[in-house]
């Protein structure tokens, strides 16, 4: 099912995917590969996203990952870096996403903040 949904959303939806790596989840074969093959698909379209969110970085940067525009010395500056993150966070992507039954996911211990941001891949069987 094609999904549309904007950047930052699906940002919080990747890492909502790599939280229940980290808490060690365990799911039945078929919903693991479920969810990394969703995982990959959302990744491979943000890949847009992810090299302009570089670009702003790099921007405003030190040449590494810290950014050195300070809301106290710079507002106006740093205004505009979050303008330009803003900006990309809230452009729409479509992607097709497979999706998860509910009942697969039945008595797994899943934490339910990752359940709420993963919402829109389940289905109901």
């Amino acid at each position: 099912m094609k999904i549309t949904k904007k950047n930052g959303e699906w940002v919080i939806i990747i890492k909502a995917i790599s939280r229940m790596a980290e808490e060690k989840v365990t799911l039945p074969a078929k919903v693991g590969y479920l969810f990394t093959k969703n995982k990959l698909a959302i990744s491979a379209a943000l890949e847009a996203y992810e090299e302009e969110r570089k670009k702003i970085i790099s921007k405003y940067s030190d040449g590494g990952e810290n950014l050195t525009v300070n809301k106290n010395d710079d507002p106006d500056k740093f205004n505009e870096v979050i303008n330009a993150f803003n900006e990309i966070a809230d452009i729409e992507t479509e992607i097709e996403i497979t999706p998860v039954s509910l009942d697969a996911l039945e008595g797994r211990d899943i934490p339910m903040s990752v359940m709420l941001d993963l919402d829109c891949m389940f289905k109901e069987d």
